[in-house]
């Protein structure tokens, strides 16, 4: 997958591209019936499959007050985007001057830097300044423009409709296995370890710490988990303490070596809530509890 971080220069191609927009967060079952919908385009024109969207949610500039919480994180959802077959991403950062623009600039810029043709969108997607580019502006640019515009319908499972927004909700109150099937998969976080060999070695267990502070988050407590390292095919079980802004991994394993390499945290399902511990000791045994809880 070719990843482009801005739109200032453009991007020579032959084939037709089909591009989506939108912030993809989760990339949940309502998103992939979008990125399926560009992909039968894509294979009917013998084309390419673009995505574009934003390393930071839009509230963040917007409403700096009320941010919205993030499923997953950019490098998680640049990982789902390629598992799915998509052939182009484009990652803007979303700032002030951006929010600024009018849908008729935004989409100058993008066919600037990749001359689509054809442009899916979700049902309720608005574009450009104040979400001014509703579906009759956006039509008529496409209109003007020679491109072939297609809104998609609501996706449902069930009788219920499939939002970012429901499966935050339900990742805060801790239902993830109302999640599963709305995203399609395991609730799980990817991120980069950057700390846990000094606490491995005062409590004897192999530890990974993970930030995870503006990721929406299950309730506080302890977890199973299954890992997976970047460039590995299989998992490895362990048991997560999940408490913003810091997810900590502990492993059974004495072997496992994780600083400064990717990892995608699996959550499985929900063991205990926090404790506070007297001593060194009684935090280690009850790891060691937590850990033959996993494995037996």
């Amino acid at each position: 997958m070719k990843i482009i971080a801005d739109l200032s220069h453009s991007m020579p191609l032959s084939a037709p591209v089909v591009v989506t927009i939108g912030n993809f967060d989760g990339v949940h079952i309502g998103h992939q019936f979008v990125l399926n919908r560009i992909k039968e385009q894509t294979r009917a024109l013998g084309g390419k499959s673009a995505v574009v969207t934003f390393a930071n949610h839009p509230s963040a500039v917007l409403r700096p007050d009320k941010q919205v919480a993030s499923i997953s994180t950019m490098t998680h959802r640049t990982l789902l985007l390629e598992r799915f077959g998509i052939d182009i991403l484009v990652v803007l950062k979303f700032t002030y001057e951006l929010s600024q623009q009018s849908p008729e600039v935004f989409l100058d810029n993008i066919r600037r830097a990749l001359p689509f043709g054809h442009l899916v969108l979700g049902f309720d997607s608005t574009i450009g300044r104040d979400r001014q580019g509703n579906k009759e502006r956006v039509q008529a640019y496409a209109g003007r423009n020679h491109v072939v515009v297609e809104y998609m319908e609501q996706y449902f499972l069930g009788e219920k409709a499939v939002s970012s927004s429901v499966i935050r909700k339900l990742i805060t109150e801790g239902n993830l296995e109302a999640v599963r099937p709305l995203l399609g998969r395991d609730y799980s976080i990817v991120g980069e370890v950057f700390s846990g060999q000094g606490k491995s070695k005062i409590i004897g267990f192999p530890t990974a710490d993970i930030n995870v502070s503006g990721l929406c988050l299950p309730p506080p407590g302890v977890y199973a988990v299954d890992t997976v390292i970047a460039g590995s095919t299989h998992s490895v079980p362990a048991v997560a303490n999940c408490s913003a802004p810091l997810l900590e991994v502990y492993f059974a394993s004495g072997d496992v070596e994780l600083q400064g390499k990717q990892v995608e945290v699996i959550f499985k399902r929900f063991i205990r809530g926090e404790k506070v511990f007297g001593s060194i000791e009684e935090l280690k045994k009850q790891i060691r509890a937590d850990i033959e809880i996993i494995l037996f």
